[in-house]
């Protein structure tokens, strides 16, 4: 009857939103809410959900679980204030754009335990925050994308960035990139783009076809844009089926397996990682034992919370390219490098020129 009971409250209540809900009364029970692109984003959204299931499926749970989609911005608020009234222990919300909402839901429900992923917020008891250092994972998979075009001997090689919806956390991929490449290519060319939203690749495919047009080096596109950067891939893909030498970066999540233009070919020379599902999976291990931390949890390299994967044969294939990315990790590490988060610092920095965000 749970079941049933949580199913018709998300579809009575439900404003622009989709939803899928499991419910017993005989387990941890958690309500997830996500922005436009869903937890089959490839990306951010499915490490969040990946973190969830696997916690029940560990256990051999198949429910007590489900998530709700905000399919707008102004919808953000009516689909948290839904995931709160169906009374789970606890809701988490994974996107920037929810700490606004949050704050106000989570003062008006004292009582609901709360864990937002990547949006900071004033101090709650009842809410958990988790901060990532997105610029470390950045300028992993920028200094790797450099090494590479070096050691592919490319002349004048350009890099790209497509951003989604401007914010702290994707400015911090971004600047993270940059310095990167720029560590081992002082005079690269850099080109972004922002789509303004999470689920438009459409608007991503015509940005990089354009680019390819106009850069005939074009060597990278790192997309921070989850649904949207499928449509970087997309485009990336038909360009290494005409000869083009350019490269895809995923984001998030490992994307290699989306990277596939044949059975030996793969586009996706590396993902800029962040262990969202890892940052769920602990809440949600420390809530069954009875433990809840509120306030903020910062995860970097020093706690495996960034990386960049490997899985490409490109990448771990090459001794070169692993030794400097191991030394590069460790003196990140140990603070002998020191990766700007801001647009501001790494202007100031000399890395960027002033208002080069806008190279569109």
């Amino acid at each position: 009857m749970i079941y049933l009971l949580l199913i018709t409250m998300v579809s009575i209540f439900t404003v622009g939103c989709n939803k899928h809900v499991h419910g017993d009364n005989d387990t941890i029970k958690t309500i997830h809410v996500t922005e436009g692109g869903g937890i089959d984003d490839g990306s951010f959204n499915a490490s969040a959900w990946v973190g969830i299931t696997d916690f029940f499926n560990e256990r051999g749970i198949n429910h007590g679980f489900g998530y709700i989609t905000s399919n707008s911005l102004d919808a953000m608020e009516s689909t948290l204030m839904l995931a709160t009234d169906l009374n789970t222990d606890i809701v988490t919300a994974a996107g920037f754009n929810f700490a606004n909402v949050m704050e106000k839901v989570s003062l008006n429900n004292p009582n609901q335990k709360y864990l937002l992923i990547d949006g900071n917020m004033k101090f709650r008891e009842n809410v958990k925050v988790v901060l990532f250092a997105e610029e470390q994972a950045g300028f992993l998979v920028g200094y790797l994308a450099a090494l590479k075009s070096q050691e592919m001997s490319v002349e004048n090689p350009v890099f790209g960035f497509i951003g989604g919806v401007p914010g702290s956390v994707v400015t911090r991929f971004e600047m993270g990139y940059i310095q990167g490449i720029k560590n081992v290519l002082p005079d690269a060319e850099l080109v972004s783009h922002y789509t303004d939203s999470w689920i438009d690749p459409s608007n991503a495919k015509i940005v990089v076809t354009n680019w390819l047009q106009t850069y005939p080096s074009l060597f990278t596109v790192f997309s921070a844009a989850g649904m949207t950067g499928n449509g970087s891939i997309a485009q990336i893909k038909e360009a290494r089926l005409d000869g083009r030498n350019v490269w895809a970066i995923g984001v998030d999540s490992d994307q290699f397996e989306s990277g596939f233009i044949s059975s030996t070919e793969n586009i996706m020379l590396t993902s800029a990682l962040k262990s969202v599902n890892i940052a769920i999976y602990q809440t949600l291990t420390d809530l069954e034992n009875g433990v809840f931390t509120p306030g903020i949890t910062i995860f970097d390299l020093n706690n495996n919370g960034v990386d960049y994967s490997r899985s490409h044969e490109a990448v771990n294939s090459s001794k070169y390219i692993i030794n400097r990315m191991d030394f590069v990790i460790d003196n990140i590490k140990n603070g002998s490098i020191k990766v700007l988060s801001t647009r501001v610092e790494t202007e100031e920095a000399g890395f960027i020129k002033h208002n080069t965000r806008a190279a569109d």
